[in-house]
């Protein structure tokens, strides 16, 4: 009996799932190799795998108006309401790049 290695994926060509088995959906045959690796960061496009295409995002404090206050020598102090010194206030964000 020859075994047939599969990637099931969804209408949009996401990786569902590999399997030997046969059920209903969206399938490709792949090399055993593929199928070992199982990698789920993949898409069907045209019946053959692409890798995912990855936006690069920048994750870091950016100074505001608003978010949390902290020490304005030393970010890593969150300073309290009633704090009498320099302080700088924060907030997080991630910020994408192509």
């Amino acid at each position: 009996m020859d075994v047939e290695f599969r990637l099931y994926y969804d209408k949009t060509g996401k990786a569902l799932f590999y399997t030997c088995e046969k059920p209903e959906g969206n399938f490709i045959v792949i090399d055993s190799l593929t199928y070992a690796i199982g990698n789920p960061n993949v898409m069907v496009k045209d019946g053959k795998i692409t890798d995912l295409e990855y936006k690069k995002t920048i994750s870091r404090y950016y100074k505001s108006s608003k978010g949390i206050k902290t020490s304005d020598f030393d970010i890593s102090i969150i300073t309290p309401k009633n704090y009498k010194g320099s302080t700088n206030k924060w907030i997080y964000k991630n910020v994408e790049h192509n």
